[in-house]
C-alpha cells in the first residue's frame, strides 16, 4: 500500500475517532448541564447574603432610591456535589418593569423612575470592566413583561418606568463579565447558596433604582430580569467542574423580580378590612324581622381601619348597625348587624340586594382569597321550596318567623313556590298557602315559628293511609304538606293556633264536576289532617289535639263553612281572640269553598295537609246530586 494512501486512512480514522470524542463531551455536558438562575434583590448590606426581593412602601411618600444587586446561582445536578468548582464567566442580561395593580402601579413615573444611569457597577469579584447597559446608551422605557421571560415592546407597552437592554437582540444588553478568569475557581469568587436553591450564588453586579412618588392606594410594580434576545449559545457562559461550556441558555426564576407593593393608602394606613359570610339566604314568614351578624375584621394587624357600609339592590326594609363610619380595632373585629323587615304578604319572587363595606382608610384595598367585601342577601319572603324526593321525612328549607312575647302568631305565613328533587308526586298545584290566623306566645321567651314544605308523596296522592278508626278516602292528598314547629311548649305541644291551609279543587273526587266541592263541605268532609308521629299514619288534624271542647260532629263549630274570620268574628267578636277564647273552642274547624282553605283550632305541632274524605255511600249520593238538581230545575220549569 502506498505511503499516501496509508496517512489518508489514518487521519481519517483520525478524524473519525475524534468526533465520536467531542460528541461524547457534548452529549455528557449537556446530560449533566446545571442551570443557571439570575436574581434582582434588594441590597442587604452583606455581600454574603442575598437580600428580600419586595419592599413595602408608605402611601404617599417621596421619591426613594434602593440599591439593587444581581445574583447568579448555578445549580448542578445529583452527580455534581463539588460546588467549590462551579463556575460562572460572563452573562447578557436585560431589566423591564410590569406594572402588577393600581393605574400607574406602586412606584409612580417618570423619566427618572427606574434604574439609574452610570450606576452600574461589578460585583466584589469583578474587576471594573463590567459595561453599562445599552452599550452606554441612555436608559429608556421600553415597555413591560408579564412572565419574567419575554418583554412586550413598542408604544402600546410603554408604563414610563425605564428599563433597560436590547429590544432586537445582542448590541444594548448589559454585559456582566470577569476579567480573565472563572469566578468559583477562584478563593472568595463567589459566596455558597444566598437563595436556597442547593447551588452556588455569586454576586455579579449592583446598580440603583429611584421609585418615584408611591401610589397614593394598594398597587404593585415588578421590575424583572428577563432573558437576553440573543442566540441561547451566546446568552451566558459558565462552567461546571472546572471545565469551561458553553450553556444553551439559562432559566429565569419567575419569583426573581424586584417587588415594590404598597399596601394600604390614606397616610399610611395599612389596614386591609374583610367581611363574612359572603352570602346570606333568608326564609322568612311573612311579617318577620331578621338579624344578621356580618363580621368585619382587620386581617393587618399594623393598624386600625375605618370602614362606611351602603346596601345596594332593592333593600327596603333593611337596615344596619352600627351606622357612619365604623372603626375597626388592629386586632379584633366588629359585628356589623343587618335587620330586614319582611313585607306583610308572602312573594313568590325571591328579594335580593346586598350590602358593600368601603375601607375609608384604603379605598384602594384589594381583597384577600377567600374575603369579600360585598354580601349578598336573597331573602325568601313567605316563598318556600318544597322537597319532592317521595319522602315524608324529607323537608325544604324552613322558613322562619320570631313571635315575640305577647306577639301574635297571625300574619306568619308561607307559600309554595318551587319544587326540588324527584322521585314525589310534584307540586299539588294549586299555589299551597299556609297561614296563622290566631294565638298568642305568652311564654316567656321569644319563639321562632317555623314552616318547611314537602310535596305528596306517590302513595298520598293515590290515596291516604288513615288511621284505622277514620274512614278511607277514595282520593288522595289535595294540597302540599307543610310542617308547622317551633311554637312548641313541651314536645309537640303547643299554645292554642289557627291554623289554614290552601288546597287544589281539581284534585277532588270527579276533577271537582258542579257541586263536589260543596257537597262535600255539606257532609264535613274537606278538612285539615296531620301526620301522627309515633305511628306516621295521618289523622284528622283537631282530633290529634291535647283538649278539644268541639266533638259533636252536629256542632255548627265542627265543619263550619265560611272563613276563620267569618267564624271568629261570629263567635268571638273579633278575628284575634286571646288564647283562652280559643281554649274554649278547641277542635273547630271549617272549609271555605269560595278561597278553597280549610282551618282548625289547634294545639299541636305537625306535618299538615288537606284531605277530601267521601265514603262509599257519600260516594253514591253525590253520583245522584246532577240528577237531583235536573228535577228540581225541571219541576220549577213545570
Amino acid at each position: 500500500m502506498k505511503t499516501h494512501t496509508r496517512a489518508r486512512i489514518f487521519f481519517r480514522s483520525l478524524a473519525i475517532a475524534l468526533s465520536v470524542i467531542s460528541l461524547s463531551i457534548i452529549a455528557g455536558t449537556k446530560a449533566d448541564a446545571q442551570s443557571l438562575f439570575i436574581d434582582f434583590r434588594f441590597d442587604s448590606g452583606n455581600n454574603a447574603n442575598v437580600g428580600s426581593n419586595s419592599t413595602t412602601l408608605t402611601a404617599g411618600s417621596a421619591s426613594q432610591t434602593f440599591t439593587v444587586d444581581i445574583w447568579a446561582t448555578v445549580v448542578g445536578d445529583a452527580s455534581h456535589t463539588n460546588t467549590a468548582s462551579y463556575g460562572f464567566a460572563n452573562l447578557h442580561v436585560r431589566g423591564f418593569s410590569d406594572i402588577v395593580s393600581g393605574a400607574t402601579g406602586a412606584i409612580g413615573t417618570g423619566a427618572t423612575v427606574g434604574p439609574v444611569t452610570g450606576s452600574f457597577v461589578g460585583g466584589p469579584a469583578f474587576s471594573s470592566d463590567i459595561t453599562a447597559p445599552n452599550q452606554g446608551n441612555a436608559l429608556v422605557d421600553l415597555g413591560k413583561t408579564t412572565n419574567g421571560t419575554t418583554a412586550s415592546t413598542g408604544a402600546a407597552n410603554l408604563d414610563a418606568v425605564v428599563d433597560f437592554g436590547s429590544t432586537l437582540g445582542g448590541g444594548n444588553d448589559l454585559v456582566v463579565s470577569h476579567n480573565g478568569y472563572v469566578l468559583g475557581s477562584a478563593a472568595n469568587a463567589g459566596v455558597a447558596n444566598g437563595t436556597g436553591r442547593g447551588g452556588f450564588s455569586f454576586l455579579l453586579g449592583q446598580f440603583k433604582f429611584t421609585t418615584g412618588t408611591a401610589a397614593s392606594s394598594a398597587a404593585e410594580t415588578d421590575f424583572f430580569p428577563t432573558q437576553s434576545l440573543l442566540a441561547v449559545t451566546q446568552r451566558a457562559n459558565y462552567t461546571q467542574d472546572g471545565a469551561t461550556a458553553i450553556q444553551t441558555g439559562y432559566t429565569i426564576d419567575p419569583n426573581s423580580a424586584l417587588k415594590f407593593l404598597v399596601t394600604g393608602g390614606g397616610g399610611g394606613n395599612t389596614s386591609v378590612l374583610n367581611m363574612t359570610p359572603p352570602t346570606v339566604t333568608i326564609n322568612t314568614l311573612a311579617g318577620g324581622t331578621n338579624n344578621v351578624g356580618l363580621t368585619v375584621a382587620n386581617t393587618n394587624g399594623a393598624s386600625a381601619g375605618t370602614f362606611t357600609g351602603a346596601f345596594g339592590g332593592t333593600s327596603a326594609g333593611a337596615t344596619q348597625s352600627p351606622t357612619g363610619t365604623v372603626t375597626v380595632p388592629a386586632s379584633g373585629n366588629v359585628l356589623e348587624t343587618i335587620t330586614y323587615a319582611a313585607p306583610a304578604a308572602p312573594s313568590a319572587v325571591p328579594v335580593n340586594f346586598s350590602y358593600t363595606i368601603s375601607n375609608t382608610a384604603n379605598a384602594g384595598d384589594v381583597q384577600g382569597a377567600g374575603a369579600n367585601k360585598t354580601t349578598a342577601f336573597t331573602v325568601n319572603v313567605g316563598g318556600a321550596t318544597a322537597d319532592n324526593s317521595n319522602s315524608t321525612a324529607a323537608l325544604g328549607p324552613a322558613l322562619t318567623g320570631v313571635v315575640a312575647v305577647n306577639g301574635s302568631y297571625r300574619g306568619l305565613q308561607s307559600m309554595v313556590v318551587a319544587a326540588t328533587g324527584s322521585g314525589g308526586a310534584g307540586v299539588a298545584g294549586g299555589g299551597e298557602l299556609a297561614k296563622l290566623l290566631a294565638g298568642t306566645n305568652t311564654t316567656a321567651s321569644a319563639q321562632t315559628a317555623s314552616m318547611a314544605w314537602r310535596t305528596r308523596t306517590l302513595a298520598e296522592k293515590a290515596g291516604t293511609t288513615f288511621d284505622p278508626t277514620l274512614l278511607h278516602p277514595t282520593t288522595g292528598i289535595i294540597s302540599d304538606i307543610v310542617n308547622l314547629t317551633g311554637i312548641e311548649t313541651t314536645g309537640t305541644t303547643t299554645l292554642p293556633f289557627v291554623l289554614d291551609m290552601s288546597y287544589n279543587p281539581a284534585l277532588l273526587p270527579k276533577h271537582n264536576a258542579a257541586g263536589i266541592e260543596a257537597s262535600l263541605a255539606n257532609n264535613k268532609l274537606i278538612y285539615l289532617i296531620s301526620l301522627n308521629p309515633a305511628t306516621n299514619l295521618w289523622d284528622k288534624a283537631f282530633a290529634e289535639n291535647t283538649g278539644n271542647t268541639v266533638t259533636d260532629p252536629l256542632s255548627p263549630d265542627y265543619g263550619f263553612k265560611g272563613t276563620w274570620d267569618a267564624y271568629a268574628q261570629a263567635t268571638f267578636g273579633t278575628t284575634s281572640p286571646t288564647n283562652a277564647q280559643l281554649a274554649t273552642k278547641m277542635g273547630a274547624w271549617g272549609v271555605d269553598i269560595t278561597n278553597h282553605e280549610a282551618w282548625a283550632v289547634l294545639d299541636h305541632n305537625s306535618q299538615f295537609a288537606v284531605v277530601p274524605e267521601p265514603g262509599t255511600i257519600v260516594l253514591a249520593g253525590l253520583g245522584l246530586i246532577g240528577l237531583a238538581m235536573l228535577r228540581r230545575r225541571t219541576k220549577a220549569s213545570a
